[in-house]
């Protein structure tokens, strides 16, 4: 049988989610894995659909931002971009400073990259 086409599925408990939240945004260990836990990655955003996909990148990239540090003990990712969380309350009008905010992202494997639509974020605190 020819396995050529066939990739790695890592297997990791729970969903890829974002968490958004008045201290920073957080990415969970499923997100991180499923990723591939690149060290660097790019956030880009489409306003009108309210939606922002995540995906690997390199550190020369000038629009990469550190994404999984290995010399942790948890497998996750944080960034604490306060402009970023502000972007996100104007566009959704959320309330960091009273709410938490989860978001489950959908994996596309051919591309290694995470959908996040926010309009899906559930309130969790």
């Amino acid at each position: 049988m020819d396995t050529s086409n066939f990739k790695v599925y890592s297997l990791s408990n729970g969903l890829p989610t974002m968490t958004v939240a008045k201290s920073g945004i957080s990415f969970s260990r499923t997100a991180v894995i499923r990723l591939n836990k690149p060290k660097y990655a790019e956030l880009l955003m489409d306003v009108e659909k309210k939606a922002i996909l995540i995906k690997p990148s390199e550190e020369s990239n000038p629009d990469a931002a550190p994404f999984y540090k290995e010399d942790r003990k948890l497998v996750m990712a944080r960034w604490n971009y306060k402009d970023l969380i502000q972007r996100f309350e104007e566009m959704m009008s959320w309330n960091t400073d009273e709410h938490t905010y989860k978001i489950e992202g959908k994996y596309f494997m051919e591309d290694n990259e995470l959908l996040f639509n926010l309009n899906e974020a559930q309130t969790i605190k």
